[in-house]
């Protein structure tokens, strides 16, 4: 799935699969008493190692060094597939 922000450029999120968002998730276990802020570096982080995200192309160090805006536009690009991928149509 492909975002677009006029500052930031383009984000671009895989089609999630079970084993990307198992791996997200157990990266993501215990984050929740995390404050906000470091939690999205996390959630991009374990994006990444993940596979789920596709562009822009991070490494860790690079994540720690890109604008607190960027950031969180990313995880909310990555929250909003994921919520995506988890729901169940109601008429299948």
């Amino acid at each position: 799935m492909n975002f677009t922000h006029t500052r930031f450029g383009t984000c671009t999120i895989a089609d999630i699969n079970q084993g990307q968002l198992e791996q997200f998730s157990e990266a993501m276990t215990n984050a929740g008493d995390l404050p906000m802020t470091i939690w999205r570096g996390k959630a991009v982080r374990a994006a990444i190692s993940a596979g789920i995200l596709i562009a822009p192309v991070f490494t860790d160090e690079q994540v720690a060094k890109e604008k607190p805006g960027l950031i969180r536009w990313i995880s909310d690009c990555i929250a909003e597939v994921i919520a995506e991928a988890s729901r169940i149509d109601p008429l299948s």
